[in-house]
């Protein structure tokens, strides 16, 4: 964040700025931060209140840290009785959420025009993938871009603004991920962050149970396109419901994916023998061949729209596959973790019914000389389509040939049902290989108690479920970190 005054953040947030003895309102503010663990001289603290814990009661705390001031919505008569402390200051708002929102909209405007050629600016957003393709547009724009983005899943009401305010003097691009649970999320997070362009990944089944439906889901993804200063939007062109709308939409749209009738075609997306994946992408005339640094055939569907957004702003193919190069993969999400003889594939961080087939298909294009082991647990949010696409993940592991499968939580139940009932006839199903090999566990505490006993030598192991299974904790098991 670039240096502002506490009165520029002030009428930034349009709060009101009250000011302790000797504090003057030209006193510099190097950062905005939401943690009071956070707290150090010149940063302002925004006191959110939550669920279980309201910002409001480490105010004092973050003053004595150091901080030099808090945007609050409780009076500084309730909050300091004897007066606001001498060097400090607040930023009285009605709602401290709003205020942030408000600061971090103005922010990113001043930084646009203060910067020679402005900011290249995306939106990233869909119902599985949206953090990696973020951080593979982010990658290919670093080839020739100073580029910030959008850390871990910080994509929400909250993370947004907390982006958009990492905005430095020399930043050039920036790329936004916008997550949602419901409808209305994503029209505030892109009023906030107004991107030039946007990216949509897919239309799947996560967060159904508070949207109702595939084209809920869809009209709530969409909320974006209202707020892209200019375009394009870029399009998974092989997902039916983002190709049934690509032409009603007032912004132009390009497409990509394994299909010919794309913008940008995949025409190669294998695994590398070091887990790495193989693409190979046309578009506009050119070919990019190039090895990413994560793994799962999926990863092309992200590969495709950084190359597309790498050429709208106008970086050389080069340019663009340098940047590729360097990708960092956000923790968590498909990542390929070396475990004394096992090597597992960490996709923890979450889990619908498309990441889930996703994960199992680059499970089984991972070169083995030992077991594939699908371990796989509950996904939430799915509201009535739990049975189903629990059951629906149990068929797919069996019919796809894992050799072991893992469930674990109360819906995963349906997983093992589903599987075994595939596969009743275990030597028609399985061929050579024998029966598939079952395992069912209530809880991931159950689960950490036997998992090793499971496991055999040189086996290969995908790890998936979503976030509050912890399956970290598995991990940390499995690598010996953790009895």
């Amino acid at each position: 964040m670039k240096t502002l005054d506490l009165r520029t953040v002030a009428a930034m947030a349009e709060g009101t700025l009250i000011l302790g003895k000797g504090c003057p309102e030209s006193a510099p503010v190097t950062e905005i931060i939401r943690d009071s663990r956070e707290a150090s001289r010149g940063r302002v603290f925004v006191a959110i209140k939550g669920e279980r814990l309201d910002g409001h009661q480490f105010v004092s705390r973050v003053f004595e840290d150091g901080a030099l001031g808090a945007i609050v919505s409780k009076s500084a008569e309730e909050l300091f009785p004897e007066g606001v402390p001498a060097g400090k200051a607040l930023i009285q708002t009605d709602d401290t959420v709003k205020a942030l929102g408000l600061l971090a909209r103005a922010y990113k405007r001043s930084m646009e025009a203060a910067a020679p050629c402005g900011i290249r600016s995306v939106g990233v957003t869909g119902s599985v993938g949206k953090t990696s393709c973020k951080d593979m547009v982010a990658a290919a724009l670093s080839g020739g871009l100073n580029t910030i983005k959008t850390i871990g899943n910080l994509n929400n009401h909250i993370g947004v603004p907390l982006t958009l305010l990492s905005i430095e003097r020399d930043t050039q691009a920036a790329v936004i991920e916008m997550g949602m649970n419901h409808f209305g999320e994503i029209d505030y997070s892109a009023s906030l962050a107004e991107p030039e362009m946007g990216v949509i990944t897919n239309i799947g089944t996560a967060h159904i149970e508070n949207l109702g439906s595939r084209e809920g889901i869809r009209k709530a993804k969409l909320e974006m396109v209202p707020h892209l200063k200019k375009g394009p939007l870029f399009v998974n062109g092989d997902d039916d419901m983002l190709w049934a709308v690509k032409d009603e939409l007032p912004v132009m749209v390009k497409t990509f994916g394994f299909e010919d009738r794309n913008d940008a075609v995949i025409r190669v997306s294998e695994i590398t023998a070091d887990a790495r994946v193989h693409v190979v992408i046309e578009y506009e005339g050119e070919v990019y061949d190039t090895n990413l640094n994560t793994m799962g055939r999926h990863m092309a569907l992200n590969a495709a729209p950084a190359i597309m957004i790498g050429r709208e702003v106008g970086l050389s193919k080069e340019a663009i596959l340098r940047g590729l190069d360097t990708l960092k993969p956000t923790g968590h999400r498909m990542e390929v973790v070396k475990a004394g003889s096992f090597v597992v594939i960490d996709d923890t961080y979450n889990a619908n019914p498309a990441s889930m087939k996703a994960a199992i298909d680059a499970l089984m294009a991972v070169p083995a000389k030992g077991r594939r082991v699908a371990i796989l647990g509950d996904m939430f949010e799915l509201g009535d389509y739990a049975k189903e696409g629990h059951a629906e993940i149990g068929a797919y592991a069996a019919k796809a040939g894992v050799d072991v499968l893992v469930a674990c939580g109360e819906e995963s139940a349906e997983m093992i049902r589903a599987a075994k009932a595939l596969c009743v006839d275990a030597d028609a199903e399985q061929g050579e290989r024998g029966a598939l090999e079952t395992h069912y566990f209530e809880s991931r505490e159950v689960l950490d108690k036997n998992v090793l006993s499971i496991l055999q030598e040189d086996d290969i192991i995908l790890l998936k479920a979503s976030h509050g299974m912890r399956f970290t904790d598995t991990l940390n098991v499995i690598r010996g970190t953790r009895a």
